[in-house]
């Protein structure tokens, strides 16, 4: 596949790529930019295709947190419909570092940096970011996800083994483990960390607990998937052990004002559960309306059924 640099002429450069297209994936212009999306994925991809968008409820949300010169952590960028727009957000005098564990995701992840044009101002990672536990484990490994089969890639999981919403192929894909700690010292020591997004399919509380230095140093706003009601108290418990104060977003998948304008909604009522958490001495002039505290750790609005309260 053709990667296009800073310095090409976009127009003819596109439709090169978009000729040298590697098999299964299609080339998308959306709300936020390009972005290479898997043409069997039924979720991520799903969205961009259908509606130009996805989570854009979570990015509205997200958005006011985020400023000029300030350092983003994207945890699980995928395809990087995220980390794109963060990257502008922070101009460039900002950075977002981004990981994203599956190789064939990857790849689109780094053309849609350099297709939009935000290579300067951000840094990838081909990796599995969480903590390397008591067994100091360096890397996980899983079944490769059969990418000409329709699945749902991204939800896969790196820490679990029960995944059944992907075909796999006879390969496996082995990903490095790596911690925020480490990468914040690695990274010529950044001096500032302002916004963590966390998405990293049930490994959230491993990113937190590889990170607990990082975060008490600098005590970023963070935005973290907590849809897994087993792993849910002690997720919020760490968080809140962190210093922070956390607040439930339902954020619907279907935007009726998607930027495609289409009027059929294929998620129906399928929403992603984050919190959004703020230390405690910001106070909660900033939450907006509407959104429910969680008070303790065992407080959540996911119940037995999976259903949203």
């Amino acid at each position: 596949m053709t990667l296009i640099h800073s310095d090409t002429d976009y127009p003819a450069a596109l439709k090169k790529l978009s000729e040298g297209i590697e098999p299964g994936k299609t080339l998308l212009r959306t709300k936020h930019g390009y972005f290479l999306a898997i043409n069997h994925d039924l979720l991520v991809s799903v969205s961009l295709m259908k509606y130009g968008e996805l989570c854009e409820l979570e990015w509205e949300l997200m958005k006011p947190f985020i400023k000029p010169e300030m350092v983003v952590v994207d945890a699980g960028s995928h395809l990087g419909t995220f980390l794109v727009p963060f990257a502008r957000r922070v101009g460039p005098n900002g950075k977002v570092i981004g990981f994203e564990p599956q190789p064939v995701i990857f790849e689109s992840l780094q053309t849609a940096v350099m297709l939009n044009k935000v290579t300067d101002n951000t840094q990838i990672f081909n990796a599995c970011i969480g903590d390397k536990g008591e067994n100091n484990t360096q890397f996980l490994t899983i079944e490769e996800p059969d990418y000409n089969h329709i699945g749902h890639f991204g939800g896969v999981p790196f820490s679990e083994k029960d995944f059944k919403e992907v075909n796999r192929t006879n390969k496996t894909v082995r990903m490095e483990v790596l911690r925020l700690d480490d990468m914040f010292t690695e990274i010529s020591g950044e001096p500032r960390f302002d916004f963590l997004k966390i998405d990293v399919e049930g490994m959230e509380h491993d990113v937190l607990i590889g990170g607990i230095n990082t975060i008490k140093k600098f005590h970023p706003v963070m935005f973290i998937e907590n849809c897994r009601r087993a792993k849910s108290a002690e997720l919020m418990q760490t968080i809140f052990d962190l210093g922070y104060r956390a607040w439930w977003h339902t954020g619907r998948l279907y935007n009726p004002n998607n930027f495609s304008k289409s009027e059929e909604n294929v998620f129906g009522n399928r929403c992603n559960t984050n919190v959004l958490c703020l230390p405690i001495e910001r106070g909660d002039s900033e939450i907006p309306k509407g959104l429910i505290e969680c008070v303790d750790a065992s407080h959540s609005i996911i119940q037995e059924n999976g259903q949203i309260i």
